[in-house]
């Protein structure tokens, strides 16, 4: 499917919902239903080799089907995040996992990273796992892609997480752009000092 193409269905059904100009559903931007499976990131600037993610095996938890999102270079895992995503709870983080630290965090109750229906400007806190969470909805803007370059002219949410507390969660928390139907585009971790940008997805044809 052509770069153009991809832009125009998700300008032509993902604009804002909800009876509400100011209104965006969050949870269609991360599909965790197996209909995209795999991202590939490149980093933006050149520097370092292409970031690999996996769409792990989900689990019910807590009522919440949790799926593990695995970050790996070169066929060696470097992190884990174990999101959900639902119209009844927006998005969520239940657990975060690093190799090079030996994080190995369960959230309960889990981070809110989005409402159902946020608003730009909206900040989510929640307090778990020893640290403080924000979560902020910072804009509505276009996040143009290695992949799909089109997408600077689709709705994309802009989020910021940060943390406080004993434990260095730089590898979780900076910001994210996250696109309709296809998950996250583009993401820069306060740990690694790269801002990641979609090079490739792989997906469910039969979904898409």
């Amino acid at each position: 499917m052509t770069s153009l193409l991809l832009s125009l269905l998700l300008a032509a059904c993902e604009g804002p919902v909800h009876g509400d100009s100011r209104f965006y559903s969050a949870w269609t931007r991360l599909p965790l239903d197996g209909s995209v499976y795999r991202w590939t990131y490149g980093d933006v600037d050149g520097v370092q080799t292409d970031l690999q993610v996996d769409l792990g095996e989900g689990e019910q938890r807590g009522g919440a089907w949790v799926v593990p999102l695995i970050q790996s270079r070169d066929g060696v895992e470097i992190r884990s995040t174990a999101w959900s995503s639902s119209p009844a709870h927006g998005i969520r983080i239940h657990g975060f996992s690093e190799a090079a630290t030996g994080l190995d965090l369960v959230f309960d109750p889990p981070v809110q990273f989005a409402g159902p229906w946020p608003m730009p400007g909206d900040t989510l806190v929640t307090e778990t796992g020893g640290a403080t969470f924000a979560s902020t909805f910072d804009q509505v803007e276009g996040c143009a892609t290695i992949w799909v370059p089109d997408w600077e002219d689709v709705a994309c949410l802009r989020y910021t997480l940060d943390a406080w507390g004993d434990v260095d969660l730089g590898g979780l928390t900076g910001t994210y752009w996250l696109v309709p139907r296809y998950g996250i585009a583009i993401f820069a971790p306060d740990a690694d000092g790269v801002t990641w940008s979609l090079a490739e997805a792989e997906y469910d044809h039969k979904v898409y």
